[in-house]
């Protein structure tokens, strides 16, 4: 999606891959190869983390290596916490934020909360991109209704304290019914419920409680997996 959205844009993205043979783990390899592309050329920088599809969290200690290098060549760093609600609030970005400003991170009642069809997501940051974020909010600003939903969704914290647990339930539920499968890195006891799995396709011998259906999204999902960590580079004349 993110793709797209920027190729239509006019944005050239530089992925930094994930490899297949490393359970497509955001690991010390892959922080070290971002870093080392991140240059003043760049215009921002993108994390998601918990990752979609493989439910996985970037390490802290990671990122901060990452924003470190950007915040030096004044680069805003993009971190997508859609997932954010399942993990614990000393894993975030934000512990980053309080420290280095040029640190944006975007989350969404769509998730924990299961309010996706209000569309409602916010963002987190400091200094000159909140003023610059004023400057462009006059499109998307979010009607009373969905304000008032969103503000009477953080009074029921139990709701969502609740849908974590059930959540952490669901996901060692699949884990367990993967076994023998190939599972990419992710988030064991908690974070999103995705997961990607890896079969060979003339071997596919699903368990009774994953469909076939899950078989050809997650074969489709991989096209998109080595792309998730994305770097943004404007195109000239753009």
């Amino acid at each position: 999606m993110y793709v797209n959205e920027l190729k239509v844009a006019g944005v050239e993205y530089l992925p930094v891959e994930l490899q297949k043979n490393d359970g497509l783990a955001f690991n010390g390899t892959v922080a070290e190869r971002m870093v080392k592309q991140i240059d003043h050329s760049i215009d921002a920088v993108y994390l998601d983390s918990p990752n979609n599809p493989t439910g996985q969290q970037i390490p802290l200690e990671l990122m901060e290596q990452i924003v470190a290098k950007a915040y030096r060549c004044a680069i805003p760093v993009i971190v997508d916490e859609a997932y954010s609600d399942f993990l614990s609030k000393d894993s975030s970005a934000l512990v980053l934020l309080k420290r280095i400003d040029n640190v944006i991170v975007v989350r969404s009642f769509s998730k924990g909360f299961g309010l996706a069809g209000i569309r409602v997501g916010y963002g987190i940051c400091r200094g000159m991109f909140k003023d610059a974020w004023q400057k462009v909010d006059i499109p998307a600003t979010l009607s009373t209704v969905t304000t008032a939903l969103a503000a009477q969704a953080l009074q029921r914290i139990d709701f969502l304290e609740a849908c974590k647990v059930k959540t952490r339930e669901l996901k060692q539920q699949l884990l367990t019914a993967c076994r023998g499968f190939i599972i990419c890195e992710t988030h064991p006891d908690g974070g999103s419920i995705c997961i990607a799995v890896f079969w060979r396709l003339a071997s596919l011998r699903l368990p009774e409680a994953i469909s076939r259906d899950w078989a050809i999204i997650f074969r489709q999902k991989w096209r998109c997996l080595r792309e998730k960590c994305l770097k943004y580079r404007r195109l000239p004349g753009k």
